[in-house]
């Protein structure tokens, strides 16, 4: 199974998806992580994007005490690229101990990765393609 370890708080979130090629409608696609599914510990999904390669870039907040941008990207199978960031991986404090919480993502045509949130202030970050 596709699994991505997170921190403190064993909360998994579930990210499903159908292909029509292989799936029936309200089937998952046995391909794809675990019987069709994924888990993201300690992560809260605010947005998806797919990147022209077929990769999976999941946005959100990692749960801790504060909140943290988070991304991780998967590979079209549903495990984690480990060709991004950390082991497929990225959490940033954008503010210094503040909490970001991301409620945005939107892939720009090269590829770059923009967040957008709030946090002591509204934000809007940008990724290059890998993560960085």
């Amino acid at each position: 199974m596709a699994h991505i370890t997170g921190w403190l708080y064993p909360i998994a979130f579930a990210i499903t998806l159908c292909s029509p090629a292989i799936a029936q409608p309200g089937v998952l696609d046995p391909s794809f992580g675990n019987a069709g599914r994924t888990t993201l510990d300690t992560f809260s999904v605010a947005g998806i994007v797919v990147q022209s390669d077929q990769r999976i870039v999941v946005a959100g907040s990692k749960l801790w005490f504060y909140n943290d941008v988070a991304l991780t990207r998967l590979l079209p199978d549903g495990d984690p690229d480990p060709s991004f960031g950390a082991n497929g991986y990225v959490s940033i404090d954008l503010l210094g101990g503040s909490n970001d919480r991301v409620t945005s993502v939107f892939l720009q045509p090269d590829g770059r990765i923009l967040v957008g949130g709030i946090s002591t202030h509204p934000f809007v970050a940008r990724f290059n393609a890998n993560g960085t």
